[in-house]
């Protein structure tokens, strides 16, 4: 199950080699949202989703054809449906060298913003390793795949990295951390560049 809810701020950007990911548009301006959604400027905010940049089950097409309204699919993501029977987000298939994009194409320019994420990690039957990783990203651009975490290693922005697999074996996962770049650097998490982050607990791979 996918759980998407989250309160404007900055691009919000979901992505992995599974990965999810937010990003800009024009569309309402941010004086003409906080008329209409008053509620959503107070932080930190605990209700509701924020109409713009969050969906639910059962997910909302767009008038366009789109499988969930606002969000933009890239990669090998596709909507599906769960053996629970609700709408699902799948970034990526249980196999190599899968990249998976799900972005918001609605621009937020609020400073503050906190979200609610449901998110499932598999590993198939050949493999225990789930996947690389996932990130939720904040970025200027739109998305492009590429090989941090799915998103391309010049993004512009801050990016929060579930890394679920250690290529240099030097620290234990599930590990938690943030990235930022200013879109010159070279995706390298093994090398210094990662910031100080913490251990997650994650079913199945304590």
């Amino acid at each position: 199950m996918t759980r998407f809810k989250l309160s404007p701020s900055a691009f919000y950007i979901f992505l992995p080699t599974l990965l999810y990911l937010a990003f800009p548009a024009t569309s309402l301006s941010i004086e003409q949202r906080k008329h209409l959604h008053p509620a959503l400027f107070l932080f930190p905010y605990s209700g509701r989703g924020d109409p713009d940049h969050s969906f639910l089950h059962p997910y909302s097409p767009s008038y366009q054809g789109d499988p969930i309204t606002g969000w933009f699919q890239m990669g090998t993501t596709a909507i599906a449906r769960s053996s629970f029977g609700r709408d699902v987000v799948r970034l990526t298939s249980a196999s190599q060298a899968n990249q998976g994009i799900l972005y918001n194409h609605i621009r937020t320019d609020s400073q503050n913003f906190n979200g609610y994420i449901d998110v499932q990690m598999d590993s198939s039957r050949e493999s225990q390793e789930p996947a690389d990783g996932m990130g939720l990203f904040f970025t200027r651009d739109r998305p492009k795949l590429g090989s941090a975490m799915g998103m391309t290693h010049t993004f512009q922005g801050l990016g929060i990295i579930i890394d679920t697999f250690s290529n240099s074996r030097t620290r234990r996962v599930p590990y938690v951390y943030a990235y930022v770049s200013d879109g010159t650097k070279t995706w390298n998490p093994g090398f210094g560049r990662v910031g100080h982050g913490a251990r997650a607990r994650m079913p199945g791979r304590e």
